[in-house]
């Protein structure tokens, strides 16, 4: 039984951290020429997330057609992973990083194809008001 409690007790942070994590963040600096997005689930393998990124005033889209095709795992302690563009289907590096309510996005290695995902970016965490 102390097993059971002591295990509840250490899983609940982590449970907590992947509900107030998933969801869609959204960049500060969206505009109408540029926008980028990561949204972030809590599946079998973790938490893992995937991008979408609008350039050109909307003539070039960065998102995937299909749900999930070129998802990368989250961890925010800053390490790096690879991420695929939905644009050219080429990989590069990125790292995502926590402080406060505000989630870091940061390209370490630039993909060699084109994509529209931002070098660096803060985002936020988006509220519907349909709740």
């Amino acid at each position: 039984m102390r097993f059971f409690i002591f295990f509840i007790w250490i899983t609940l942070p982590v449970y907590s951290l992947a509900e107030e994590l998933e969801g869609l963040w959204v960049w500060e600096k969206n505009s109408d020429s540029h926008t980028f997005s990561i949204r972030i689930e809590n599946g079998d393998n973790g938490l893992t997330g995937y991008y979408c990124a609008v350039g050109a005033s909307g003539r070039r889209i960065d998102c995937s057609p299909k749900k999930h095709a070129h998802t990368f795992p989250i961890d925010l302690d800053g390490s790096e992973f690879e991420f695929t563009t939905s644009y050219s289907s080429k990989t590069g590096t990125a790292a995502l990083t926590m402080v406060g309510d505000k989630l870091y996005w940061v390209i370490k290695s630039q993909p060699k194809g084109e994509h529209y995902a931002p070098k660096s970016a803060t985002l936020f965490k988006y509220q519907s008001h349909n709740k």
